[in-house]
């Protein structure tokens, strides 16, 4: 939800500028490094069997974010999983690996879906 009232904000600020007579240049930072896209690959390798096929029927971001959310409850929960989620980011940083094959898969992925949604929404 939070990505989705920052595309809403920032599309209107952009409009509202260009309605003023602004030069607007928009721009998305995309940003796929850090514990949200380490979260997202734990969540993936240990949750994903536990979706159902409707929901991975679904477009990419609903089933990844619900993913992300449900590991960020069982990390809550279960806080001795924090390093498992520290190694994945290591895993990322190294490159060339599962692991940060995987983030990218992930990563491509959602922006996709999100930005579905920004086109449905009329969000440039």
């Amino acid at each position: 939800m939070g990505t989705m009232r920052c595309a809403v904000l920032g599309d209107t600020v952009a409009n509202m500028a260009q309605h003023l007579s602004y030069e607007v240049e928009v721009q998305d930072y995309i940003n796929d490094l850090g514990r949200q896209s380490a979260r997202t690959v734990y969540a993936h390798e240990n949750f994903k069997q536990e979706l159902s096929e409707d929901e991975l029927e679904k477009k990419n971001d609903f089933w990844i974010g619900k993913l992300y959310s449900e590991a960020g409850t069982h990390l809550e929960e279960n806080l001795e999983d924090e390093e498992k989620v520290q190694k994945v980011i290591q895993e990322i940083e190294e490159g060339d690996n599962h692991t940060s094959k995987l983030k990218d898969e992930m990563v491509e992925k959602s922006l996709k879906g999100q930005l579905q949604t920004a086109y449905n929404t009329n969000i440039f």
